[in-house]
């Protein structure tokens, strides 16, 4: 098991009445990732977007992950697994909550070593 702290910078887009803004933010946050129960593997994160302090209409605004992953099958170093992602955007606005959610199912490989 890993744990880890995150930052970096993120950029999206908020709708309201027909008009486009871009919330641009810088991201810290943390993270954990190689949680194995035999070929079933996990990893999350939170994390905090400072870019709502100098936003009028915005309280906070947060972000959170998880991934999954099962291998399939095996060949040689290369595992086939089947990978699933949950995201999720929380921006607590003046007039009211905007949650974005994703979810992301793939078949991918990994190496084995």
């Amino acid at each position: 098991v890993d744990f880890f702290f995150r930052a970096g910078f993120s950029q999206m887009q908020i709708v309201s009445s027909n008009d486009f803004d871009a919330f641009s933010t810088p991201v810290l946050g943390l993270g954990i990732k190689n949680i194995k129960k035999g070929d079933l593997s996990f990893g999350g994160y939170v994390d905090y977007y400072l870019g709502h302090i100098f936003q009028d209409d915005m309280k906070a605004a947060f972000g959170a992950g998880f991934q999954s992953s099962f291998v399939i099958g095996h060949i040689g170093n290369i595992n086939l697994a089947l990978f699933a992602n949950l995201k999720e955007s929380l921006l607590v606005l003046t007039d009211g909550i905007d949650s974005r959610t994703r979810i992301t199912i793939g078949l991918g490989v990994e190496c084995n070593e």
